[in-house]
């Protein structure tokens, strides 16, 4: 039974909507648009290297520094104190006389009120921190705590006792608190995945350096006889506020602090202003709907934005995990690192040799955090965390022993320990902790979250600094050394809550880590599990915790390939474009099946599952003229390229039988080929679709097959072994997301034919024979290729041998004599090119290369006597790969200008576009647009390289002269081509034109008035100015 749709509830304004841009009706969010704009910049992020996000984020390194550098000043303090106890001049100022040592010194009370005094003003500076950024901004909330510092400063400086001088460490304490909230969510936000754990580490530097200043004033200053000798140290704090002010008056903003309150055009004028202007590949709204998508999806899984939402549902387990992280900091033993003069002195050592010792002991520690980024780039932030606990806990067990020898060969040993103990902190567990904690609390809550996990770490200090103070005080306990045994068994306990509970975010986006809490993945299971934010599902291949286990069906190799491949999407990769509750279906005026958890969205089946309901099919999506119409546009559009179906059989099958007596895999078929047909040729259907009362747009008529199709298949036998007919439906179906630009989903679906064609062979003798498989193969050896090329994927189809031959099984036959040239074409094209395309190999000679370009230029002959259709996608495709070997030639260095062939010189793409717009100008639009998003790909390509080069040329050489035609008017050509393309008005025409403007300013002017979008406000602009 079905129910009638009803058009006016799917689109509401389909004249005025691009179809490319329409709302996906079961998210309720541009699936084409904010998502794929979302997986472009997480793509960017994941391919970018160092050195690039260095280049491209130069300015979002100097604030991210400069604001990271209010923390020098907490260091300083951190520092300071402990050295301070060890002045002769400080102590006879605010210390007592000790009758028994006969020294002074400042008791293990007061000692503990001043450091626990300064670690208590951090967390009411915390909490207030916590409400100002989120309210304020990062920026504002730091100039308000410089301000303060200023201030509180006065205060230490002139304090008369030990009480006042209390008073001044706890309001000092509130700015030190906002800073430490602050500076990781700012850092962790304003730069891109590969930059952030290099920034949120230059936050521990930070601490190193002040420490070190610390010890280097205290150094100078220890030997004088008045009161500067600790009114100096105190004093020089003034030093880092006033310039770190002035600077930040001028800094920007966080993009995601913009977005969570809704404005994004401040969002994006901020993250231009962290970029560079000098990189026009970067596309700032596709960063900006990436965060966009980010705080959206976390949006979804918890609304606030409170401190109470920090203990709520997933974020609960996120808050637990960045407390303990900075509680680990605690009690690892790290504190004797601040007691470091102190303890040298109370072991014999000379108060100025002690300073010294601490300068070099800071200077090593500065050393260990450069070198932790090195360690970073290459190895997993748990790894790195876990190893140096362990190393710390040797450290602590060692300085303990040692501590039984009274001799003072021990006591040197015991220092030469510690300075590796700090070493081995500032390698590891130190300068990682901040990089975890601003990755794995959730953006939205990230400053509260921040907020708590330090407020507990201060409140953890309080404890440790007065165990400490007691533990090392000739007035108190006296431990001296043997305290390393205590703090051996709390680093023992942090390491194992490490071991289980702390998760891996190397290489991670905000949006991954986001769902992979939301699924409750374990922590030791972070780094193998494969996840996709842009279908909101999660897909593991490796992890037995969410394998589904088969028990018959086909066995070997290939079998494991399919059932991983169909699991991973049965997790989720077309899940975000099929019904899947009843509330979604009733949008699409769906009646709804009856829904289970195992419900599998990738089957391949002849058969009903048995015991499972009949699939509900909505046969109004799918008139029986609807088919005629989609096969009739096949047969005179698409079958001399997609030389898959049988047209005339596929016919009499469903005119026979009608839509409602077709089998469910029969159903399933139909529903994707229409899909397919309307969405490789909208423009060319759309007229048609009015003359059999159907009022949608094709695209969108298409996503609504779509949709059936997929939710057809979820009621197939997902064990059935692969034929010929599953391998096309899914064929189909890859082709439907590619003309969308789906690009991962469409990449999903490909490579299951691919492994699916391999599987369904091997019950064929000789597959080569056969005519329709000898198609197939070489259909899907082009669509992998040319999509592996534009998106830098493996390819999986080889030719051998034993492969069907192009010569005797496709030119032979009528009509497909240009499939059989474009085929020969990509044959060129093998995997050692495409593993020396995506790096993954360098052995290819330049002399290999001039020779593939050769060929490929030899393949196709001059004159074609078959289909317009046929002609344009040959000769397109042929020019994109001259132009992508090029590219290659130029990555890989080979370019010359006194090279022996053309192809390896700089201007040789101005050939490529001339012979490219001769070509197309012959041709008609009609002929192109057929073709979908993939030839509008092509086009961009070669127009995007050929700008590169213009802006690399004398304006003279690049305009036409006389009759000769220019590369200034193929470019313009090109412009005028793609806004008549698929997806080009939308997508690529806007990011030529942007592009233009940036590498060529002279040339903007002429080429916006030819080819600038209607409506563009850059033609008033110009329409001003002539």
């Amino acid at each position: 039974m079905s129910v009638n749709p009803a058009p006016a509830q799917v689109v509401l304004d389909e004249k005025n909507t691009d179809p490319r841009q329409v709302e996906d009706v079961v998210s309720g969010k541009q699936t084409s648009g904010l998502v794929e704009d979302a997986k472009n910049a997480s793509d960017a992020e994941h391919t970018m290297s160092l050195w690039k996000a260095i280049k491209l984020y130069p300015n979002a390194i100097g604030w991210s520094v400069l604001l990271s550098s209010t923390l020098i000043m907490e260091g300083y303090d951190l520092a300071l104190l402990g050295s301070l106890y060890a002045s002769p001049e400080f102590n006879k100022k605010y210390g007592t006389y000790n009758p028994s040592t006969d020294k002074w010194a400042v008791s293990a009370a007061w000692q503990s009120g001043l450091s626990n005094g300064a670690r208590a003003g951090e967390i009411f500076g915390l909490i207030i921190a916590g409400w100002t950024a989120d309210r304020f901004g990062y920026r504002i909330t730091t100039i308000g705590s410089l301000i303060l510092m200023i201030a509180f400063i006065f205060i230490l400086f002139f304090a008369p006792n030990l009480q006042v001088l209390v008073v001044g460490e706890i309001l000092c304490g509130i700015p030190w608190g906002a800073f430490q909230s602050v500076t990781p969510a700012y850092a962790s936000e304003v730069a891109p995945t590969v930059l952030r754990p290099y920034l949120t580490t230059f936050i521990n530097l930070c601490w190193v350096i002040g420490q070190f200043f610390a010890a280097a004033v205290n150094r100078g200053s220890v030997n004088r006889t008045d009161q500067w000798a600790y009114r100096i140290p105190f004093g020089v704090q003034w030093v880092w506020p006033l310039p770190i002010l002035a600077g930040l008056i001028f800094a920007p903003e966080s993009p995601w602090w913009h977005v969570r309150h809704g404005n994004r055009e401040a969002a994006k004028k901020s993250l231009l202003r962290l970029t560079s202007k000098n990189q026009p590949d970067f596309n700032a709204d596709e960063t900006i709907a990436l965060i966009e998508h980010t705080n959206e999806m976390e949006k979804a899984v918890q609304e606030g934005v409170t401190y109470l939402d920090c203990f709520k549902g997933v974020d609960l387990r996120r808050t637990e995990i960045v407390v303990g992280i900075w509680l680990v900091q605690t009690l690892g033993g790290q504190n004797l690192m601040g007691y470091f003069s102190y303890f040298l002195v109370q072991a014999g050592m000379d108060p100025a040799n002690s300073f010294s010792l601490s300068m070099g002991n800071s200077a090593l520690g500065a050393v260990g955090t450069m070198g932790s980024w090195f360690l970073m780039s290459r190895v997993g932030r748990r790894t790195i965390h876990f190893s140096g606990l362990c190393g710390q806990l040797t450290i602590l067990i060692i300085v303990g022993c040692l501590s039984f020898a009274s001799s003072n060969n021990a006591k040197w040993a015991i220092g030469a320990m510690l300075i590796v103990f700090t070493f081995v902190y500032d390698f590891t567990v130190g300068p990682v902790t901040y990089s975890l904690v601003s990755e794995l609390s959730s953006t939205r809550l990230k400053a509260k979250t921040i907020v708590l996990a330090r407020a507990g770490y201060n409140a953890s200090n309080i404890f440790v600094n007065v165990m400490t103070n007691y533990q090392l005080s000739s007035t108190a306990w006296n431990w001296s050394s043997r305290a390393a045994f205590f703090w051996a068994g709390t680093c023992l306990i942090s390491a194992v809550w490490v071991f289980f509970r702390l998760p891996e975010p190397k290489g991670r986006t905000y949006a991954e880590l986001d769902l992979l809490f939301e699924h409750e993945v374990p922590a030791r299971k972070f780094a193998k599990t494969t996840i996709d934010p842009y279908s909101h599902n999660i897909a593991d291949l490796e992890c037995t915790f969410l394998s589904t286990r088969l028990k018959k069906g086909r066995t070997g190799e290939s079998a494991n390939v399919i059932a991983e491949l169909r699991k991973s999407q049965s997790n989720g990769e077309s899940n975000d474009f099929t019904p899947s509750t009843p509330a979604q279906f009733q949008a699409l005026n769906y009646t709804s099946p009856t829904f289970s958890l195992d419900l599998h969205t990738s089957p391949h089946s002849i058969e009903l599952l048995p015991g499972r309901q009949l699939f509900q099919r909505n046969l109004d999506l799918l008139p029986l003229a609807l088919v005629e119409l989609c096969a009739e546009v096949f047969l005179t559009q698409l079958a001399s390229t997609v030389p898959v179906l049988n047209v005339a059989a596929f016919r009499h099958m469903v005119s026979a039988r009608g839509v409602d007596g077709l089998g469910e895999e029969e159903y399933c078929y139909a529903c994707s080929f229409c899909a397919f047909v309307l969405l490789q040729t909208d423009s060319l259907t759309n007229k048609r679709l009015v003359s059999l009362g159907i009022a949608r747009h094709a695209a969108i008529q298409g996503q609504l097959l779509l949709k059936e199709a997929l939710s057809a298949r979820n009621h197939l036998d997902l064990l059935a072994p692969p034929s010929l007919r599953t391998v096309v439906l899914t064929f189909f179906i890859y082709g439907c997301h590619s003309a969308l630009g789906r690009h991962r989903l469409a990449w999903f679906f490909l490579r299951e034919a691919t492994t699916m064609y391999t599987s369904a062979t091997m019950d064929i003798e000789d597959p080569a024979k056969d005519e329709t498989f000898s198609r197939l193969f070489w259909l899907l050896l082009i669509s992998e290729r040319s999509h592996a090329i534009r998106r830098r994927r493996p390819i999986t189809l080889q030719t051998t041998p034993q492969s069907p031959s192009i010569n005797d099984t496709i030119k032979q036959a009528p009509g497909l004599v240009g499939f059989g040239y474009l085929a020969e074409l990509f044959e060129s094209v093998d995997d050692n090119f495409i593993a020396l395309w995506n790096r993954a190999s360098s052995t290819e000679s330049s002399s290999d290369l001039v020779q593939l370009e050769e060929k490929i230029c030899k393949v196709v002959p001059d004159l074609l006597d078959i289909a317009e259709s046929q002609v344009s996608n040959i000769r397109v495709s042929q020019q994109w790969l001259r132009m992508i070997i090029w590219q290659l030639c130029t990555m890989l260095g080979f370019l010359s200008s006194e090279a022996d062939h053309e192809s390896l010189t700089f201007r040789y793409p101005l050939r490529i576009s001339r012979d490219l717009a001769m070509l197309t100008w012959k041709l008609p639009v009609h002929s192109m647009q057929v073709h979908g998003m993939g030839l509008t790909e092509k086009v961009f390509d070669i127009a995007f390289t050929l700008i590169d080069v213009i802006s690399c040329i004398p304006v003279a050489e690049a305009r036409s002269s006389g009759f000769e035609v220019g590369p200034e008017d193929n470019l313009k050509h090109f412009l005028s081509l793609i806004a008549q393309l698929p997806g080009g008005k939308g997508k690529y025409l806007p990011l030529l034109v942007s592009k233009v403007e940036q590498s060529l300013p002279g040339m903007a002017a002429p080429i916006m008035r030819h080819v600038a979008p209607e409506g563009d406000p850059r033609q008033e602009e110009l329409a001003a100015d002539a």
